[in-house]
């Protein structure tokens, strides 16, 4: 039962910089990490430490790797993990020699000639040891990284490569991606797309609302989008309404059951009913 869980609340008084944060990680090390928009705080339960990456490149204040407003997390199955800011950064937060995070090391990443306009980083999903970015030009897949770190601190730059460009006119919003390379996308005028590997995007539906989530099953075969006017299935060509409130978070479990946080409630749902 939900109502016998500890529930605790944590607040400035814990040492956070503010109450909004975007995103929450916790990898192996023992921390709890959190995106927020006065920079990328790490928090052990008690007390919280920030990072803010101005006070590591003074010197470079106007440049994305520059900024403290963190918009996504995301794990790295061989070490560390990935953290992006609003402006297009892309840190890369590797544990200590003791493999814990208490003198965490890192690297800041850059596109090269990316344009302010269009560099925010809206999304990233883990693939391998590198992450697939989600910007408005589309998604890309930064170079991979050498074993070792830079001797000093500095702002790493790399020619990007876009890989899933949206059709022509539009820009990309949330996506998501199925295990074989399946690519799901909400464009900016809330259309919904796919996109198989090597070929063209094929038009969905178009959603009702301002996108929230997108969740691609694990076999591939259903597709679920939410906004702000409810959650909608796409299963064997056809379009389902399965809730008519705003829903703001989806997960499927390991049996294939669908999780949904609406307003004030949490449903599960499994099968097709």
């Amino acid at each position: 039962r939900l109502d016998s869980l500890a529930v605790r609340h944590w607040a400035n008084a814990a040492g956070l910089p503010e109450e909004t944060f975007a995103a929450l990680l916790a990898p192996p090390g023992g921390f709890v990490w959190i995106a927020s928009n006065n920079g990328l705080i790490r928090f052990d339960g008690r007390r919280s430490e920030v990072f803010r990456p101005s006070q590591h490149f003074p010197q470079e204040l106007g440049r994305p790797c520059a900024s403290n407003s963190f918009s996504n997390l995301s794990t790295s199955p061989v070490v560390g993990f990935w953290a992006s800011t609003q402006s297009g950064c892309l840190l890369h937060i590797e544990p200590d020699r003791f493999g814990t995070y208490a003198n965490f090391r890192f690297r800041a990443f850059e596109a090269a000639g990316l344009q302010p306009d269009a560099g925010a980083i809206i999304q990233l999903h883990s693939e391998g040891d590198q992450p697939l970015l989600v910007r408005r030009r589309g998604v890309s897949q930064w170079p991979r990284i050498s074993s070792s770190p830079p001797e000093s601190q500095r702002i790493e730059t790399y020619q990007e490569t876009i890989s899933h460009a949206p059709p022509p006119g539009y820009s990309m919003g949330i996506s998501t991606i199925s295990q074989d390379g399946v690519h799901f996308a909400v464009m900016t005028n809330r259309e919904v797309y796919r996109q198989e590997p090597g070929k063209d995007w094929q038009l969905l539906f178009r959603l009702n609302g301002a996108p929230r989530r997108l969740l691609v099953s694990r076999e591939g075969k259903r597709l679920w989008a939410s906004s702000t006017q409810g959650l909608f299935e796409w299963r064997a060509g056809k379009l389902h309404s399965l809730e008519n409130n705003e829903v703001g978070a989806l997960l499927e479990d390991q049996h294939g059951c669908l999780w949904i946080g609406g307003w004030q409630k949490i449903v599960r749902r499994c099968g097709d009913v």
